[in-house]
């Protein structure tokens, strides 16, 4: 067998058969919901194949259950349900489709009942493969194996290894997928027989492939319906006529024989007998499984007479909805005896179970079990009409606004729908809660409508009806100098979130404001407010636009020296009715102190605010120009002793100039003091160290900004303490 690039998909189903008892190990077949009595397994695979696995709690993605539900989940290669077909109610996948040297394992572990020598365990199995060219021991693969955990070795017959290639019997190529081929449901039957009293262990592994690149993983079911035998319905009860002895299927070949093997009965795996035999009369069935699966095996079933009552009566035909008919109901099988157990299948040959009795579909003959507590037992057919639902259209009505309400009995909404309909109104899909006043609806939502037609069919479609609210806006009317700005956050307040605004010049909003974002003139205005839900409200608004103040700066007449000063407010007309304030920056934040003696030539600011706090800034020049030279006074002597009185030396200038260098040099040349900056003052030290007093030379050097030329003064000045 070559292995397979890819394991894409792997499906099993398992079936505990014990003679002479009803009860299976606990949760074998995950009815709890849960992985309790299982062991869990993850771990590796190496170059080698070898699989590396240690003890884990139940990993999502990797040990997952899944509930059989409605619609049943496909394979998406296969197109097969994932969820083994034995009418149980949960499965689990073994593994994922995500590549990375991944490996995975489940195990039970249970006792073999000391009185049930004739024990089997019937499992299917379902796989799909792609196909690479891996060397055997590197592909993905599914393995299962029972270990006889008393006598410490595994059983031959129950040990398989699943991997996958074009020739595998029974394979098919899937339509899905590149080189893709997959393997529905299929048993296979583990013979335990000879082993009571004996502990077993069930186990399963999935592994990727060992370059990594390729994934497996796998679905695991198991049938808690415990039987009496491999071999069901040897007990009947009464006179019955016949008795239906059925094998485990899914098997290449069956041939029934008496027991001393000398007459062939049949070749399938039902066998009717007719007239029913006598009590103790023993049958033998020898299996065969497909290659490679399993060892042929005899099984044998011994005809067994109970006194008990017992009668199955099934309907003849049931007729129902396309929301499915429910083969479970207790009217179906009313008459029977009480106490049955019932099991639905497709065929007669009990191979494939409905998958969800409860929601049958489909139209077509199915066939309903029953079993008393004593194995009794009977097989009968029901025909299922499915009939079509009624063509019922829905038409969403026009949505409307608070406090308006909507009628969805309005014929508008159903227009087009299947003549004669029977019409219904509900709050839910399942259309067991009615809606009140479908004719006067005040909240918005989807609500839902039932038309039945003759026969009781009906449909259920949703109708989406729509009921805003008109948003709940505030207008804050604005005021503002030279424009407003109506889509300003501050102007509208509301407490709905998603609302559009439109601007209009009339409250019939047929005329737009054609820039709602400069508005020049004083006036009514209206805004529209607009909800998602279309309702809408329009409210008006205020808007004041105050002037500007209008005023002429004129800049002073420049002054000479000896004049040291300008009037800036000499600038503009005082007797406007503005409010002028004069300032050093363009944004008036430094107020000039004096503006009526400003001493530095330069430009200067005037802001004019009018009654309404309009305000308008101006620049205004002052020119002031100093005397042809610097005019420097420097004190002839200082006293540096920190009395307070003409401690540092300090010198004043008058003029616009830039200096170089004030330098100071003692008797001896040597320089004592430099500092260009004239707001530092020299206090009679060198490095921290008072000089001696005496005569010291001053020499000050710079640019006359104003007149462009170069100066340079200098004089004696006397150090005293």
């Amino acid at each position: 067998m070559r292995y397979i690039d890819k394991l894409c998909f792997l499906l099993l189903c398992f079936i505990t058969l014990a003679a002479n008892s009803q009860t299976c190990p606990p949760n074998i077949g995950f009815e709890s919901g849960t992985f309790n009595n299982w062991d869990c397994y993850f771990g590796t695979i190496s170059r080698s194949g070898a699989l590396d696995l240690v003890p884990t709690p139940p990993i999502d993605n990797r040990h997952t259950i899944i509930t059989n539900s409605y619609p049943q989940a496909l394979d998406p290669y296969g197109g097969f349900p994932v969820n083994c077909p034995n009418g149980s109610g949960y499965s689990i996948r073994l593994g994922n489709s995500i590549a990375g040297g991944q490996a995975e394992g489940v195990s039970y572990t249970f006792n073999i009942p000391s009185n049930q020598n004739d024990y089997s365990i019937l499992y299917n199995y379902a796989v799909v493969f792609q196909n690479p060219a891996h060397q055997k021991w590197e592909q993905p693969r599914f393995t299962s194996k029972i270990y006889n955990v008393t006598d410490n070795k595994y059983i031959e017959c129950g040990s398989f290894e699943f991997a996958a290639s074009s020739n595998l019997p029974g394979f098919k190529l899937s339509i899905y997928g590149n080189n893709v081929f997959y393997k529905p449901w299929a048993p296979v039957t583990v013979n335990l027989s000879g082993l009571a009293g004996k502990t077993v262990r069930l186990e399963f592994t999935t592994n990727d492939c060992a370059f990594t690149q390729h994934f497996g993983y796998a679905y695991l079911d198991v049938n808690q319906d415990c039987s009496s035998s491999p071999i069901s319905g040897n007990t009947y009860c009464g006179q019955a006529q016949s008795v239906i002895l059925t094998a485990p299927y899914g098997f290449a070949t069956y041939s029934w024989y008496t027991s001393d093997f000398s007459q062939l009965l049949g070749n399938q795996n039902i066998l009717t007998i007719s007239p029913a035999p006598s009590a103790n009369t023993t049958y033998a069935l020898a299996v065969t499984p497909y290659d490679g699966l399993g060892c042929e095996d005899t099984l044998y079933s011994t005809i067994h007479v109970s006194t008990e009552p017992f009668k199955l009566n099934v309907l003849d035909e049931i007729t129902g909805c396309s929301t499915g008919v429910d083969l479970t109901s207790p009217a179906i099988t009313a008459g029977s005896t009480p106490g049955l157990t019932f099991t639905y299948y497709t065929d007669l040959n009990q191979i494939n179970y409905v998958p969800i009795p409860s929601k049958v579909t489909v139209s077509g003959i199915y066939y309903i079990k029953g079993v008393n507590n004593t194995g009794c037992n009977d097989i009968k057919p029901i025909i299922v009409t499915v009939k079509e639902p009624p063509n019922l259209i829905i038409t969403d009505p026009a949505g409307v606004c608070v406090p308006q309400k909507i009628d969805i009995t309005d014929p508008s909404v159903t227009a087009g729908s299947e003549a004669g309909l029977v019409l219904s109104y509900w709050k839910d899909l399942g259309a067991t809660v009615p809606l009140p006043n479908p004719n006067a609806i005040n909240t918005g939502g989807i609500y839902y409508i039932m038309g039945v037609k003759n026969g009781g069919c009906g449909a259920v479609k949703a109708v989406n009806v729509k009921i805003g609210e008109i948003p709940n806006i505030v207008i804050h009317d604005p005021t503002s100098c030279g424009k407003v700005n109506l889509m300003n956050a501050e102007i509208i307040t509301s407490n709905m979130p998603d609302i559009d605004y439109t601007y209009w010049t009339d409250a019939a909003t047929t005329v737009s404001v054609t820039d709602p974002g400069n508005i020049t003139v004083s006036g009514i205005y209206y805004i529209k407010a607009s909800a998602s839900s279309g309702c809408s409200i329009i409210r008006p608004v205020s808007v004041t636009v105050n002037p500007f103040p209008d005023f002429t700066v004129t800049d002073p007449a420049p002054v000479v020296y000896p004049a040291i000063t300008v009037d800036l407010t000499s600038a503009v007309n005082q007797n406007t009715g503005l409010t002028y304030t004069y300032w050093i920056d363009s944004l008036t934040r430094k107020p000039v102190t004096n503006p009526k003696a400003v001493s530095k030539r330069g430009r200067y600011f005037i802001r004019g605010t009018n009654e309404f706090g309009c305000a308008v800034i101006k620049a205004v020049n002052a020119v002031i120009i100093p005397p042809p030279e610097p005019i420097v006074y420097v004190p002839t002597a200082f006293t540096p002793n920190n009395d307070g009185l003409n401690d540092v030396f300090r010198i004043k200038i008058i003029g616009e100039i830039a200096v170089n260098h004030l330098r100071v040099y003692n008797r001896w040349g040597l320089l004592v003091y430099d500092d260009p900056n004239l707001s530092h003052n020299w206090n009679g030290k060198l490095k921290g160290i008072e000089l001696p007093v005496g005569v010291y030379v001053w020499v000050l050097d710079g640019m006359d900004t104003y007149y462009k030329k170069y100066f340079t003064h200098k004089g004696l000045l006397t150090l005293v303490r």
